[in-house]
């Protein structure tokens, strides 16, 4: 009872299903004391189904959603544990710098398309409005050069040291991510400190 498909045997799933009935038929009845044990398991089950129980609160520092189980049918009532996310990872120092990479090229792309969409399809002079920001907010002159220098600076620092893994395959390890990290941050925020407080 036997077949071959794709190089490997299977039972007949008829074989299985008939077999399985013939032990059920050819079982014996259970006797008085396995019924009162049967009878004191249900009862047993439905004590602890009726209770309500709330799942154990997790020891890490992001909160997450206990919900408590019941046998009740009405959906406002029967709820469930949510399973924690990115929230409950502490990110090291190599990711949190990919990151900011990532972010900083796509408002890079997206700040230099607007503007040159807005030059050149748009009643827009980019230099006129800078030159009348200037004038009216000087104050504010020094947080907006910061705003755009820091993406680009950073970005071009990281670039550089892409450009230094790709050709030298050194420094992959965990502890040169860690400090090269370190150096990028810094590096990136002296730069854009100087270019903030820098006119031509």
């Amino acid at each position: 009872y036997q077949r071959r498909v794709h190089g490997e045997f299977f039972l007949d799933s008829a074989i299985i299903s008939h077999t399985k009935m013939m032990r059920t038929i050819s079982r014996p009845l259970p006797s008085l004391n396995s019924r009162a044990k049967l009878s004191q398991s249900k009862s047993a089950i439905s004590y602890l189904t009726s209770q309500k129980w709330t799942a154990p609160r997790s020891t890490s520092q992001s909160v997450i959603s206990v919900r408590k189980f019941s046998n009740d049918t009405n959906p406002k009532k029967v709820e469930r544990p949510i399973s924690p996310h990115v929230s409950i990872y502490a990110f090291p120092l190599p990711a949190i710098a990919s990151i900011i990479t990532r972010v900083t090229g796509v408002s890079l792309g997206v700040g230099c398309i607007a503007l040159s969409s807005l030059a050149l399809f748009g009643s827009c002079d980019v230099p006129a409005y800078i030159h009348a920001f200037q004038t009216a907010a000087p104050v504010l002159v020094p947080v907006a050069k910061g705003l755009v220098a820091f993406p680009l600076v950073f970005h071009y620092y990281s670039g550089l040291r892409h450009l230094f893994w790709d050709y030298t395959l050194k420094g992959l390890d965990t502890e040169s991510m860690e400090i090269g990290g370190k150096a990028l941050i810094a590096a990136a925020s002296v730069t854009t400190l100087g270019l903030m407080f820098f006119s031509l």
